[in-house]
């Protein structure tokens, strides 16, 4: 269950958007119901209408874009909008290991929280940072393989638990092997010449990996790090290196990417089946939908029927929970 009074920021962001529109909305109607005040009431009501009506097609869109999307087989998917489906690899240069856990992967997010004393001695875990990489790696259905460029994508995974010492890792990672649906845009770099610059960009993200040779090849004034003079030559470097590549691509076969969309289109990737997260989406438009016709039925009910939104106060140690008086006053 949700704390509603130790929530924090990071918390949110590790629900899926319903989800997280939901603790708010909670939250909001429980400060409301600790002021008493019809008009608060009726605040949080209308807060609740109009957020459940954004979760609502938030996922009822993304419902839609998974039923209708069929899924494409790599060798022969069309450039654009699709949705493929198979087993993740690693790239060449091999797996990573994720913070904390250990575990290889080829793609993590960890949440890092540590274990302090708060208020009346309670211990409790407080977010520290999170870590995720930005490696891509592949997707392989047995016609094919595409690179996933994770920059900008949704991605939906199981989460593992680890601690060490005070230091809890929350992580959520894909390792090599998993099966994966990715819904996109698709293109091939070797048919599509805007790529030149995505392609480049992962050449120089393959460079930083290790530094040692990046100044080594690039660090001329030896100075120990890379100014914008030199990263301009390593920028040159890689371009020069990425077109013989691609011009030794144009008799082979051409490389594959799947990528966040240039219209906002949702990038979506996830160690499930497509069926599963349709059915969860659809299963959170309805709870959605719910919420709106209940929070607009309610903000023009309880209004002509103030004696029938509860009150608190104390008598002693024992809370009682009473009719609100019909006036605004606490």
């Amino acid at each position: 269950m949700i704390d509603l009074f130790n929530l924090q920021l990071p918390n949110l962001r590790r629900l899926s958007f319903g989800a997280g529109l939901l603790a708010i909305e909670l939250m909001a109607l429980w400060v409301a119901f600790l002021t008493h005040k019809p008009r608060n009431f009726t605040l949080a009501l209308g807060l609740i209408a109009v957020s459940s009506l954004i979760a609502w097609v938030h996922h009822r869109r993304r419902y839609r874009l998974l039923s209708d999307t069929p899924v494409a087989r790599i060798a022969s998917a069309p450039q654009g909008y699709v949705e493929i489906a198979g087993h993740a690899q690693a790239l060449d240069d091999g797996s990573l290991i994720c913070p904390g856990t250990g575990m290889q992967c080829v793609w993590y997010r960890v949440d890092i929280a540590e274990l302090q004393s708060g208020a009346n001695n309670r211990d409790s875990y407080v977010h520290q940072q999170t870590l995720e990489s930005d490696h891509g790696f592949l997707i392989s259905d047995g016609s094919g393989r595409c690179l996933i460029d994770p920059d900008a994508a949704e991605i939906t995974t199981e989460k593992t638990v680890t601690h060490d010492g005070k230091q809890r890792y929350t992580a959520w990672t894909i390792r090599a092997g998993d099966a994966i649906y990715a819904l996109g845009e698709f293109v091939s770099v070797r048919d599509q010449p805007a790529d030149f610059r995505l392609a480049v960009s992962l050449k120089l993200a393959d460079w930083k990996r290790d530094q040692h040779d990046l100044l080594r090849r690039f660090d001329t004034d030896r100075n120990g790090q890379i100014d914008p003079q030199e990263w301009d030559k390593a920028r040159s470097a890689a371009e020069a290196e990425v077109s013989q590549e691609i011009a030794e691509l144009q008799n082979t076969t051409p490389t594959n990417v799947m990528r966040a969309c240039q219209d906002g289109r949702p990038f979506l990737v996830a160690t499930e089946d497509p069926a599963t997260g349709a059915r969860r989406h659809r299963i959170w438009s309805w709870v959605h939908l719910a919420l709106v016709v209940l929070g607009l039925h309610f903000m023009l009910y309880l209004p002509r029927h103030p004696h029938l939104i509860p009150s608190v106060f104390q008598a002693g140690a024992t809370t009682i929970y009473a009719p609100a008086p019909d006036d605004d006053t606490p």
